[in-house]
């Protein structure tokens, strides 16, 4: 009888085992399917190669980063210019950076763009402290900015999402505007 009691054991060894592989099993499957750092990083590089690989974002950007350097030479044409924008984040951070040089020109052409575009759909002119809202092309911001509100609108025959995202260092209730659309308005760089 002792000579085969070791049979009783087996079942519940295998068992183990069984669980035991299955574990690893599971291990190994989700340790393969957790990105690691470096794999996040090259999807970084990867967008931002995308994004640079846009000639219309860098032509606006490069604009805007003229406009900021020589403001007297630009000053007319950024405030009687519409720019148009694309939801793209390389040119959100220049958009923040421009504003966020914090001069009386860029708070004061900022307050013109945004009045024009107001006056221009019918809309009464925004007084000088209103809290401006942002036009952009289905962005998704919770993962620049989580500060934003977010609601959609409908001005004239095409769908808008609307977000206002604050910009530090600029008098108080003055908002960054962005306006994105399916045709491009792209101001000359000189």
């Amino acid at each position: 009888m002792d000579r085969y009691s070791h049979i009783s054991r087996v079942p519940f060894l295998s068992l183990r085992l069984l669980l035991l592989l299955l574990s690893l099993a599971a291990w190994h499957q989700a340790a393969a399917a957790a990105p690691t750092n470096e794999q996040m990083q090259v999807e970084v590089s990867n967008l931002q190669l995308a994004a640079a690989a846009r000639p219309r974002y860098s032509v606006i950007a490069r604009f805007l980063e003229r406009a900021i350097e020589n403001p007297d030479s630009n000053y007319t044409l950024l405030q009687n210019t519409t720019i148009l924008l694309p939801s793209n984040q390389a040119l959100i951070d220049t958009l923040l950076r421009a504003w966020d040089n914090g001069t009386e020109w860029l708070r004061t052409v900022s307050y013109n763009i945004i009045n024009g575009l107001y006056t221009l759909r019918g809309l009464r002119q925004l007084p000088r402290n209103a809290q401006i809202p942002t036009l952009l092309e289905g962005a998704n911001l919770t993962k620049f900015n989580p500060s934003f509100s977010v609601a959609l609108g409908q001005p004239g025959t095409k769908l808008y999402t609307w977000a206002v995202v604050k910009i530090p260092n600029l008098y108080n209730g003055v908002f960054l505007k962005a306006h994105g659309v399916d045709r491009w308005v792209v101001p000359p760089v000189a």
